[in-house]
Order: structure tokens, then C-alpha cells, then sequence
């Protein structure tokens, strides 16, 4: 982690100390505010479309929950998906986790997935761009399957954001009003020192 990022939030730790965590981040809000709005920015969303959560996970099992996922549901997965979102979906009975087929460079394949996708497919979780392989997947095509599912889509940009140029409207995997890019921000500040 970059010694600016360490130092700021030591300092803000000295300040919940000294003062308390409520006038802490009241002195603090104006850096929060900025933080959303540099998240906005990255991702090519809309400050209010920006969550701050404690943590990834925290941020994924959110987005799951809100999926209000039933016995009998579907989801789609891609085969790099982090195992402890397989975890999160297994514990919920009677939902099946489907993984979406992938081409010969081990991307998901859109019209494969699209061919095999259960009508009761209520949700759609992919890895933009797996840690453990140099690949893209196709997040806008499987943003247009989940919408033509009627399926709520989270996409993990963990790997992709700050590695791709500026973000443009197509960050927002504009297939579906129910696309969420998920990533934890402190990764990002950690390699940007935001």
C-alpha cells in the first residue's frame, strides 16, 4: 500500500481517537465526497450509483442479497468466478449456480452462454478481467444476455479498473439498468494512491 494511503488513514484513526468517529468524519466529508466522485468517474457512473462499503466482500454480498435470489433460480457465473462468491451463492437453497461456457482463449462465450442460459436465471456474476489469466471477458455481452433474462447483473472490475484508459460509458455495461460494477476501492487507491 502507497505511504500516502497509510498515512491518511492513520491520521483519520488519530482523529476517531482524539475526537470521536462521528466528528472524525464530519472533518473528513469533504474527502469522502471527493472519493465518490473519483469513484464515479472511474467506473462512468453517477455519484449516487457509488457505495462505499467495509469491504469487498461486504460490497459483493450486498449486491447478491438485492438479487433476492429464490429456490428454483439460476445464476450465472463465469468459470473464474473468486470462490468465496461461490460460497455466498451456495448458501443460498435450491438456487443453482450455472457456469457459462467459455471460447478457445478461455473468455466466456457470449453466444454459448446465451444457448444454454435457464429462463430462470435471476442473476449474473462475471469477473471482467480473472487476477489468475490475462483475459478480458466480454462484460457488454453478457450485460445484453442478463438483460434479455431479465437478471441482475454484478460485474467484478477488481483487475480492470485503473488498467484500462479513461472510462468511457461502456464501463457501465450499458446493456442493463441492473449492471453493477463491483470492486473494492482500497485495491484501487492502493495501486493509484487516491
Amino acid at each position: 500500500m502507497l505511504s500516502a494511503v497509510v498515512a491518511a488513514t492513520m491520521e483519520h484513526l488519530r482523529r476517531e481517537a482524539a475526537i470521536g468517529p462521528v466528528p472524525a468524519a464530519a472533518e473528513a466529508s469533504d474527502a469522502i465526497t471527493a472519493g465518490y466522485a473519483v469513484a464515479a468517474d472511474l467506473i462512468g457512473a453517477e455519484i449516487d450509483e457509488v457505495a462505499f462499503v467495509e469491504s469487498g466482500n461486504r460490497a459483493l454480498a450486498a449486491l447478491i442479497q438485492s438479487a433476492a435470489l429464490q429456490s428454483g433460480d439460476h445464476v450465472l457465473v463465469d468459470r473464474t468466478s473468486w470462490g468465496g462468491t461461490l460460497h455466498m451463492l451456495s448458501s443460498y437453497p435450491g438456487v443453482f449456480v450455472d457456469v457459462m461456457p467459455v471460447d478457445h482463449h478461455g473468455r466466456v462465450d457470449g453466444d454459448a452462454a446465451k444457448a444454454q442460459a435457464h429462463s430462470a436465471t435471476k442473476l449474473g456474476v462475471l469477473t471482467w478481467c480473472p487476477a489468475t489469466g490475462a483475459i478480458f471477458n466480454p462484460a457488454e455481452a453478457v450485460g445484453l444476455l442478463a438483460q434479455d433474462l431479465g437478471a441482475f447483473y454484478i460485474v467484478g472490475a477488481c483487475q480492470v479498473a485503473g488498467q484500462r484508459p479513461k472510462p468511457s460509458p461502456r464501463w457501465r455495461v450499458l446493456a442493463s439498468p441492473s449492471a453493477v460494477p463491483a470492486k473494492p476501492m482500497r485495491r484501487w487507491t492502493w495501486m493509484h494512491g487516491v
